[in-house]
């Protein structure tokens, strides 16, 4: 089912911004005023989302957002919000989509681990096996810092290799573009 992000005026006049999921837009906006909620704008997640292909979750997007999950983790706050902050700092479209779904699936009491375990194009099965692990010893935030710092070095390492090819790869393309000016201006023709 789709997920709607939504701004409203719940009964003391306050705003409220979260998700709800549902299967329409009409379905959304009775879910939140049958709780009380005068809808200002409701957002369909999905939509621009679903014809995305290889807008992938890059290796450095990841590890910020192990990053950030360590240090408010560290700083106290609830998971679902935390995962709504990132979502809403993220410049990502693929990884918004995501953290709302995960932060949505945590409200309604699903573990983090098992709700990433879903998105195994994007978090590897080491990434979430370390996720549950700090899920079970209740050390969370610990495994994000961990996950953030082997992310990062595997982002260095490739970033290094890719600058390492590229003398190879101008060298090559130097000599192809010579030989082909030897063959085509150097090289006398003979008539026939």
């Amino acid at each position: 089912m789709p997920l709607f992000s939504y701004k409203a005026l719940d009964s003391k006049s306050k705003v409220v911004e979260d998700t709800v999921q549902a299967s329409s837009k009409k379905d959304a906006a009775t879910i939140l005023s049958a709780n009380n909620l005068k809808v200002l704008k409701l957002t369909n997640l999905e939509s621009g989302f679903s014809g995305v292909i290889g807008g992938g979750v890059s290796v450095s997007e990841k590890a910020n957002f192990c990053i950030f999950m360590a240090i408010m983790l560290r700083a106290g706050l609830p998971l679902p919000e935390a995962l709504e902050i990132i979502r809403r700092e993220s410049s990502n479209k693929k990884m918004q989509k995501i953290l709302a779904d995960i932060s949505f699936q945590t409200r309604k009491g699903r573990n983090l681990s098992s709700v990433m375990a879903q998105y195994k194009n994007d978090f590897d099965p080491v990434f979430i096996t370390m996720v549950t692990a700090g899920e079970h010893s209740g050390t969370l935030e610990k495994s994000f810092e961990f996950l953030a710092k082997q992310l990062l070095a595997s982002h260095e390492f490739s970033q290094k290799v890719k600058g390492s090819l590229m003398y190879p790869a101008v060298i090559i393309v130097a000599m192809i573009g010579e030989a082909l000016l030897m063959l085509l201006f150097v090289l006398p023709k003979q008539d026939v």
